[in-house]
């Protein structure tokens, strides 16, 4: 129904439809819950602290410091992987990252995610002197020299005569991740943590999430300890219009908040 009104608002502004229609369609009620055949999605939760440790042996190193940073932070998966060292205030103690686009920049919002000291000691392994300047952080090719060098050390060295692995996929591996790559990766990561958990005899398995999630895990557990609006200022959401009123308040509040959780 809101793209519906979106569409005709659209024809409203360009003078293709009357807006008596608006009118009407903004007296129009939205889909109750279980009275449509209209898809219904599930609430989106956060991830279980087990299903997310559950899948570090199954991602590179690389995947597995975003995972991190991720919960430790609360940023969107896009934000994540569009990380550059050029875009992150390291004068005070907490870290503050200003993404150069982010979900709400068409509605004039700033974004200010802030990183405390253990999201930092991440991210300082990352910061090479010879990582182009403007580049990810997060770089694909490193993630999988790393994941080859892990096997290398287990002993899953490849014979010297052995023919190439066949490509099942015509992609590349690129410099930068892509939210699609990102998420593949931990699915591929739970999928493998999954089939490890049932051959172990757990019958729970390991739950399918996707990297949205931990976004949720990071809100909730922000919001059980210091409340509402600092959880709201350190995502970046601005769901009430009393969130743009104690936002110098909440900035505080945040950078003492990110100082001890992230």
């Amino acid at each position: 129904i809101h793209l519906v009104r979106r569409v005709f608002r659209w024809g409203v502004s360009k003078e293709i439809v009357n807006s008596g229609v608006m009118v009407a369609l903004d007296a129009l009620a939205p889909l109750k819950r279980g009275r449509s055949k209209a898809v219904e999605t599930d609430p989106i939760r956060p991830v279980h602290a087990d299903d997310i440790e559950a899948i570090r042996p199954f991602v590179s190193p690389v995947v597995w410091s975003m995972i991190e940073i991720q919960v430790l932070t609360g940023m969107r998966s896009g934000e994540l992987v569009a990380l550059k060292a050029t875009e992150i205030d390291r004068s005070k103690s907490v870290w503050t990252y200003t993404p150069a686009g982010h979900k709400t920049a068409h509605h004039g919002h700033k974004r200010t995610v802030y990183i405390g000291p253990r999201a930092q000691a991440i991210l300082t392994g990352y910061m090479v002197a010879d990582r182009p300047i403007g580049a990810p952080i997060f770089s694909p090719r490193e993630s999988l020299a790393l994941a080859k060098a892990s096997q290398a050390v287990k002993g899953k060295r490849r014979r010297p005569n052995q023919k190439p692995n066949r490509r099942k996929t015509m992609r590349a591996v690129g410099d930068a991740f892509s939210v699609d790559s990102y998420r593949r990766a931990i699915a591929r990561g739970c999928e493998l943590a999954n089939d490890a958990a049932l051959a172990r005899g757990d019958k729970r398995g390991v739950e399918s999430w996707h990297p949205h999630r931990l976004r949720h895990t990071f809100a909730t557990a922000i919001r059980a300890s210091h409340g509402a609006d600092v959880s709201l200022t350190l995502l970046g959401d601005k769901t009430t219009r009393m969130i743009d009123v104690y936002a110098e308040k909440d900035h505080a509040a945040a950078m003492r908040v990110a100082a001890v959780v992230g």
